[in-house]
């Protein structure tokens, strides 16, 4: 079993402290990394955002087991969601995978989730069978949520003086677990066409050097460090800046004592 739990210690009597489980996501999908956490700003309700996968023992390095990413809403005060599963969500997908250079794109961009939901949830499933999973917390910048996913080495690299593995860094609206009205990462090619024609902004990044660790963003550059110990992988981005917090004037300050 891999909750989510949600603790209220706001009360300054311990008596009244109380515990739950947010959400029950599943034996072979534990949660072993930290949540984030964004208000959205058309609706003012909180939003809880993780993904599941392990990698600590042995064991965890062959598993080839589904795992999924996940955004929930838990209410104005982070107080709603009691005992969630899957079929309280709605299911996004990964919508379109380049062959040639592993690029993804999620589905088209929509503005929210379906009534009667109360989040959302993408398998990571493309490509299948490679055993790609979540152990970093995500960064939430405006509306885009930006994680790092990991497929480890295989048995022999393991063994190897090699790190190994690979990984995708991603990025979707966070509020509808969908893709970005506009592109994120700038690309020489910066969409993928979808079988309908539709063009579709790239959602994920592979990184190939080794698997990437949690992202930051570094003005517009967001950066990755990997499992090889190399320089770091930077990719330009559109970073929106209708919220961000950034310097705007400046003064000196004399020390006359």
């Amino acid at each position: 079993m891999a909750p989510l739990w949600r603790f209220d210690v706001s009360s300054p009597s311990t008596a009244s402290w109380t515990v739950n489980k947010v959400f029950i996501g599943g034996a072979t999908r534990p949660i072993t990394s930290a949540p984030g956490a964004a208000r959205d700003p058309n609706t003012g309700k909180i939003w809880i955002f993780f993904g599941t996968g392990r990698y600590i023992t042995a064991e965890d390095q062959a598993d080839m087991t589904t795992q999924s990413y996940y955004g929930i809403e838990v209410g104005p005060l982070g107080a709603d969601g009691v005992d969630l599963t899957r079929s309280s969500l709605q299911e996004r997908q990964i919508h379109v995978v380049d062959a040639a250079t592993g690029r993804r794109a999620f589905e088209p961009g929509q503005t929210g989730i379906d009534a009667g939901k109360q989040g959302w949830f993408i398998d990571l499933d493309q490509p299948a069978g490679v055993g790609e999973r979540v152990i970093t917390a995500p960064l939430i910048f405006d509306n885009i949520l930006i994680f790092s996913s990991i497929v480890p080495p295989n048995q022999s690299t393991v063994n190897s003086c090699d790190a190994g593995g690979t990984g995708y860094i991603n990025a979707l609206d966070a509020f509808s677990g969908t893709g970005l009205q506009t592109p994120f990462f700038e690309t020489e090619a910066p969409t993928l066409t979808d079988g309908s024609g539709n063009e579709l902004p790239i959602g994920s990044l592979p990184i190939t050097a080794g698997m990437p660790t949690a992202p930051i963003l570094v003005g517009n550059q967001l950066v990755v460090g990997d499992s090889s110990g190399g320089t770091p992988f930077a990719a330009p981005v559109n970073a929106p800046g209708g919220s961000s917090t950034r310097r705007v004037s400046w003064r000196e300050l004399v020390d006359t004592q």
